[in-house]
């Protein structure tokens, strides 16, 4: 008798309200997802059609955070960095956070 009670309710318990929390939750997203086509975009400014700053240019192929110098003053050097030794330019193992090895 009392295998069938507990039988009974498990299927009465089964877990239908999930389907139906799930469902109200889909409800609110739709209702606060947008439906419109979003705004247009605001006409671009004067500086905006001349094309890019050059003083920013130097970001776009930059592979260290110091420029090199014009006199050729950065060697390359053995540069001792996470755990293991590379060969890169003096400044480059620098602004890495490498040590220059001797």
């Amino acid at each position: 008798m009392r295998a069938v009670a507990v039988v009974l309710a498990a299927l009465l318990c089964s877990g239908c309200f999930v389907f139906e929390e799930l469902d109200k939750g889909y409800e609110i997203m739709e209702a606060h997802s947008p439906k419109t086509k979003p705004a247009e975009e605001p006409e671009p400014t004067a500086q905006a059609r001349a094309g890019p700053d050059p003083r920013t240019q130097w970001w776009r192929t930059a592979t260290t955070l110091e420029p090199r110098s014009a006199d050729g003053d950065d060697p390359l050097v053995s540069c001792r960095l996470g755990g293991g030794t590379r060969f890169t330019r003096r400044s480059d193992c620098i602004s890495r956070g490498g040590s220059v090895a001797d």
